[in-house]
């Protein structure tokens, strides 16, 4: 079973980030399981500790969620958003005031896959990848599956 290790927050650029696991390369097999080899039955875990980490975060009576989308040529190899999918049942378990928004943030430039990339390149590859769709009350929380188990 996967566990919730201390959860912290951390800031990257001045953005607010929790982190609900430690790096682990047990969880890194898991996250590349249900993302690139389609084990589906883990969509329900992952998504039961991002909703302890949703409630844990806000205070806010209602926020939109968004996870960070996935790049139409890893949608069409996955033949579906599996990081979509587990934000979508996360919100469905934390309650009415978690609204799911899939389509608030879209690609802004095209981006390498993250797969092999350091930091440092994932945050080059990252920067001004995306833009809102549609304007947004803040707070918006954005989950990056990547982000659940950064290192301290």
């Amino acid at each position: 079973m996967l566990q919730i290790n201390n959860p912290k927050m951390h800031f990257i650029d001045n953005i607010p980030v929790l982190s609900l696991m430690k790096n682990d390369h047990i969880v890194t097999g898991l996250i590349v399981a249900y993302k690139d080899q389609g084990v589906s039955t883990l969509k329900e875990p992952f998504a039961r500790i991002l909703s302890f980490g949703l409630k844990h975060y806000s205070k806010h009576k209602n926020m939109r969620v968004v996870n960070v989308p996935s790049s139409a040529k890893a949608i069409q190899k996955r033949g579906l958003d599996p990081i979509g999918l587990m934000t979508e049942t996360a919100c469905e378990f934390s309650g009415k005031r978690f609204k799911f928004d899939k389509d608030l943030l879209v690609s802004n430039k095209s981006r390498k896959d993250q797969a092999d990339l350091n930091f440092k390149e994932r945050k080059l590859n990252m920067q001004n990848a995306f833009k809102a769709n549609h304007f947004e009350e803040k707070p918006v929380l954005i989950i990056d599956l990547s982000l659940i188990h950064i290192s301290e």
